[in-house]
């Protein structure tokens, strides 16, 4: 008695290697072999971790993040990037807000003035703001641009916010090297 087994609709295999082994009319299965037994249980555990990571991702928190308005938030600073020098993590309180037509700048700066004010106080002080632009971005990004003036000296912000709560912060002075920050977004 020859044995078959059906692994696909069109042909008939040689029961000896492949699948199931049954016989000629197909209706007494013969045990099956210890390769076939290894097979099942790895398609049974591939079939568990599978559940298992979709009832995980089922569970996972979402966070919400209120809607951007760009005429009212804050971003507080956690890393600078300085022209001329490596990247560094900043301490607590440095931030950057925006309430209505007005800009209030608590940023630390590192970098070379080519021509100092004489009051300089650095990158501390509250200015009205004098252009400001928005776009759209990439995958939900928001891109914000305004400058101010604080005497001879004008400043040009480009933010890059992010949907997730990040925001980039690129600050070009007219007087000095650009300087780039990294931190969160959060509305007022």
């Amino acid at each position: 008695m020859r044995r078959f087994c059906l692994l696909s609709r069109h042909r008939k295999v040689n029961a000896k290697n492949h699948g199931l082994l049954h016989t000629k009319e197909g209706r007494n299965p013969v045990i099956p072999t210890n390769n076939i037994l290894i097979w099942y249980m790895r398609k049974s555990f591939l079939i568990l971790f599978l559940m298992l990571s979709a009832s995980l991702l089922a569970r996972r928190k979402t966070v919400v993040i209120p809607a951007f308005d760009p005429r009212c938030f804050e971003v507080e600073v956690r890393y600078m990037d300085p022209l001329r020098w490596s990247p560094r993590s900043v301490s607590y309180g440095y931030s950057l807000a925006v309430n209505n037509d007005s800009v209030t700048v608590h940023l630390p700066y590192m970098g070379v003035a080519y021509q100092t004010d004489m009051d300089n106080d650095g990158l501390n002080f509250e200015r009205p703001i004098e252009s400001f632009f928005m776009g759209k971005g990439k995958k939900g990004r928001i891109l914000l641009s305004f400058s101010c003036r604080k005497g001879f000296i004008s400043y040009l912000f480009r933010l890059t916010i992010y949907p997730n709560g990040k925001a980039d912060i690129h600050l070009s002075p007219s007087n000095a090297d650009a300087v780039g920050y990294e931190g969160e977004w959060n509305a007022q």
